[in-house]
């Protein structure tokens, strides 16, 4: 009897350790996922932030072109000042929608 009693806490003890080494697997496996999305979600960050970076280098030179223009009186001063204005706007806005989306 001590033999059959000793038998079925093993196989219970078999049991239970099974249960969790699938848990711990099952466990593993999301993990990896997430390891997965998180690398996914870093390229796209970081291809947004090239893409934000190359923004930034035309709006600059859209705005010292500006400025060049409106000093030698090829445009008026005030038009100048509008159209950069505008390009400033335009990648403060490209700003908060990369910042939203990757928050």
């Amino acid at each position: 009897k001590a033999v059959g009693d000793a038998s079925e806490a093993l196989r219970k003890i078999v049991a239970t350790h099974g249960s969790a080494a699938e848990a711990l697997e099952a466990k593993q496996a999301k993990l990896r996922e997430a390891v997965v999305d998180i690398q996914k979600h870093a390229k796209e960050h970081y291809a947004g932030l090239m893409e934000l970076k190359a923004t930034k280098v035309v709006v600059g030179q859209s705005v010292a072109e500006m400025q060049q223009l409106a000093s030698s009186g090829s445009i008026k001063a005030e038009d100048a000042a509008a159209k950069c204005k505008a390009l400033s706007d335009q990648w403060a806005s490209m700003q908060k929608i990369h910042a939203a989306l990757f928050a």
